[in-house]
């Protein structure tokens, strides 16, 4: 449009030039709007006279020409180009309106051909701001707003001419400003004036109007001031789909009415293309919903079938009885991942690998205060990796629970972060599996534990039914293939570890005893009676009493590392019952706990072992005053006491030794580590400074007897001043 203008310039240069006067100043002046205001500045040289002329042209009441330039030109030459300019001009003003209207024309063609071509809402509304600054003669800069029905506001879209990082942050209101005003009136507005432009951007508020400054272009590092202005709402059926707004920042030029019409024309089309665009967007977007909807049945199904299938594989399993390490072997496979399952008191129930394929003990894991602390939550906890810990895969802890209680616990070594949704499904599916397994074993448990305490009940009745405590035997698979003994453990209550009492410790006491006595002595039983525990312990045939005491001592030294492993404040009390040969005899060695359990609670006594060997001495013992039974003592060992050699500890020590080994010097000398020969000088040693002999059964009575009172009153170190 603006080549229109130029070529009006040059014609009338020329025309000058053809009078030896050259013009240096062309300005062309609308007093309203300033509509085209030009400098043109001849090229030829100037002439030898160097005289200034200047003169007017009124063109129109609003328009007017002014011509300076060099040389002496008189009036009649002066009216010859006034006449000239004014045809110039009006030839000139008819040529700028048809190719404005030419281009119009084209444009909207160009338009509606490009906009009903593209169906992507970001190219229609760019076509709409390139198309609207490549026609409109002062437009320079623009933006397009979108009304967001979810926001309620107007949202930019797209721009030229602004700040992008910041224009995107403005969202008017309808309303406000400019645009917010053209929004609510739903007509096309335009400011021929500065002062009009910032007069209807009052209203903006205050971090719009922030952001506004920072996106403005800058003229010599100042921020440009808007000439003018032209906004236009995009409306269909009555309903406005958002306004795009323009701006002069850098043309003398002003928009024209006829620039807000072809706007308006623009936008009407636009706003069509829009509305269809947004329509086909909300189609494909319903299209695309309908198709993840259709995936998401589809994967539903699959998960569906798949839970079906497995819950199918696991239940038929449970009726068919096969048990939990088959169980957990096919809970594996299907999952492809190493599982444990504990019970509610963390013992091991099965594993599907080997132990070595986990990475760390499964006895004691390195998770288990997780594992207690899920038993009080009830929550799925994920362990990640970690070398320290001895954890070497990301593991998975899953309560089962049943009733609304923890009955057990998945541990499944994960390989990875997370599950997928199938691998979830199995594992619920698989819990709810393991579940009725563990309450099919607790069932199995309160039936045997009644049928042990029917047991122990005739054991200790007055009159004993040997052939009904034969079958009873039986049933709990007690057999005349094993010789047998009773153990007590009874645990000493006090203050810091009353919080042991329940059932559910009794039972969690009582199991990982039994499977300890178990493993080390196949076909024992351990029953779980108010009074403690009672355990049944199987030792086989060729065992020999002078060694049975021995093993006792072992295996209970080892029961009571494992119940300081998981109870570490519980203290616990031991009864040692004799070893017999048959069934009918398990009534003497039952006595025996019995009697070594009054013992042990008469005299208070903690933390120690009383054998059915020192009942006797006991019932002796408990009948004397600590005063007598001191006296006692100091009267057999006094000399030993006394004696102040170095050795002297030793001596004790292999004393209390031979004793215990009954004179047996071959056993004593490989208990302390010694040649016979060395035991041999200790032995007469001790006979020198107690002045007795060693093979005097009275002295031998006398000394065991002595000893027996310092282990049950627990007074050895003290009494003795042994370390």
């Amino acid at each position: 449009m603006k080549s229109v203008y130029y070529r009006f310039s040059e014609l009338i240069q020329m025309f000058f030039e053809t009078i030896h006067f050259r013009v240096i100043n062309l300005e062309v002046l609308d007093r309203e709007k300033s509509m085209f205001k030009r400098k043109f500045i001849a090229n030829s040289p100037l002439p030898e006279e160097n005289h200034t002329t200047y003169f007017e042209i009124r063109v129109t009441e609003k328009v007017l020409i002014a011509v300076t330039g060099i040389g002496k030109i008189n009036d009649k030459q002066i009216d010859k180009c006034k006449n000239f300019i004014l045809k110039q001009w009006e030839l000139t003003d008819e040529l700028h309106s048809y190719d404005y209207q030419l281009r119009a024309k084209e444009l909207l063609l160009y338009t509606s051909k490009k906009l009903s071509s593209s169906l992507r809402l970001e190219d229609v509304l760019s076509m709409i701001l390139d198309n609207t600054l490549d026609v409109i003669e002062a437009a320079d800069s623009c933006s397009l707003y979108i009304y967001d029905e979810e926001e309620k506001l107007l949202v930019p879209k797209v721009t030229r001419g602004f700040n992008w990082e910041y224009i995107k942050k403005i969202k008017f209101k309808p309303g406000e400003s400019l645009t917010g005003e053209t929004y609510l009136n739903q007509k096309p507005m335009i400011f021929h004036k500065s002062k009009d432009v910032y007069k209807g951007m009052e209203t903006m508020g205050s971090k719009n109007w922030e952001y506004f400054l920072k996106s403005l272009p800058l003229v010599n590092g100042e921020v440009a001031v808007s000439k003018s202005a032209m906004c236009c709402p995009f409306i269909v059926k009555g309903q406005c789909l958002g306004v795009v707004s323009i701006n002069n920042f850098f043309n003398d030029a002003h928009f024209k009415e006829e620039d807000l019409e072809l706007l308006e024309a623009i936008c009407n089309q636009a706003a069509l293309v829009i509305d269809r665009v947004k329509l086909f967007q909300l189609t494909e977007s319903r299209a695309k919903a309908l198709n993840v909807l259709n995936n998401m049945i589809k994967k539903k199904n699959e998960i569906l079938n798949y839970a079906s299938k497995t819950h199918s594989q696991l239940t038929e399993l449970v009726l068919q009885e096969k048990g939990i390490d088959v169980i957990t072997k096919t809970i594996s496979d299907i999952i492809n991942k190493p599982i444990i399952i504990y019970d509610e008191f963390i013992n091991v129930l099965s594993t599907s690998n080997a132990e070595e394929d986990y990475g760390f003990e499964i006895e004691m894991p390195p998770f288990l205060e997780k594992l207690k602390k899920i038993s009080l939550e009830k929550n799925v906890v994920q362990i990640d990796s970690a070398r320290k810990h001895s954890i070497p895969a990301p593991i998975l802890l899953v309560p089962i629970i049943k009733s609304k209680e923890v009955k057990g616990y998945m541990v499944i070594l994960a390989k990875k972060d997370h599950l997928d949704e199938m691998e979830q499904m199995s594992i619920e599916h698989a819990c709810t599996v393991v579940a009725l397994e563990l309450l099919k074993r607790e069932a199995v448990y309160e039936t045997t534990q009644r049928l042990k305490g029917e047991f122990l009940d005739d054991i200790q009745s007055n009159v004993v039914d040997i052939e009904l405590l034969k079958k009873q035997a039986g049933y709990l698979g007690i057999i005349e293939d094993y010789n047998y003994n009773f153990i007590t453990v009874e645990i000493n209550l006090h203050a810091k570890n009353e919080t042991f009492i329940g059932l559910k410790n009794n039972k969690k006491l009582q199991m990982i005893i039994e499977r300890l006595i178990t493993y080390k002595n196949p076909s024992s039983l351990v029953f779980n009676r108010k009074n403690g525990l009672k355990a049944l312990v199987a030792w086989s045939k060729s065992t020999e009493e002078n060694s049975f005491l021995k093993k006792v001592k072992i295996l209970i030294n080892e029961i009571e590392k494992i119940i300081h492993r998981y109870f570490p404040k519980l203290r616990c009390s031991y009864g040692v019952g004799r070893m017999v040969h048959t069934v009918d005899d398990l009534p003497l060695s039952y006595s025996d706990i019995i009697q070594c359990s009054e013992i042990m609670k008469k005299k208070n006594i903690s933390g120690q072992m009383v054998t059915y060997r020192e009942i006797g001495p006991a019932k002796i013992i408990m009948k004397s005053s600590e005063q007598e039974l001191y006296q006692f003592v100091i009267d057999q060992l006094q000399p030993l006491i006394v004696y102040k050699h170095q050795n002297r500890n030793d001596l004790i020590h292999t004393l209390e030794t031979y004793l215990s080994f009954n004179q047996n010097m071959k056993e004593t000398a490989q208990a302390l580590h010694l040649h016979l020969n060395t035991l041999s000088y200790r032995i007469k040693r001790i006979e020198e400074i107690l002045g007795v002999s060693l093979k005097d059964g009275t002295t031998i009575f006398n000394l065991q007897l002595a000893w027996s009172i310092l282990h049950f009153l627990g007074v050895k170190e003290k009494w003795l001043n042994v370390e």
